[in-house]
């Protein structure tokens, strides 16, 4: 196993339980959340819903930065 395929397994969430197991939320939750865009999760042909830890802690900090910069305004 070379470390690109280790980082892919443990980065990659292949399911809505394995995402909201990560979010803290419920599978359906994620259906939803999915079926709007608002996340980046994405159906991949074959497995379902994925989404990368990395990419879901990005798109969160990116949130968590914008709301402290509305709030200083």
């Amino acid at each position: 196993m070379t470390e690109t395929n280790s980082n892919l397994e443990t980065d990659l969430l292949c399911s809505a339980k394995a995402i909201a197991a990560a979010l803290g939320c419920k599978p359906r939750r994620i259906y939803h959340i999915a079926e709007c865009g608002r996340l980046p999760i994405w159906n991949e042909p074959g497995i379902g819903l994925v989404a990368r830890r990395s990419s879901l802690e990005t798109y969160f900090k990116n949130r968590e930065q914008q709301a402290l910069e509305r709030g200083r305004r």
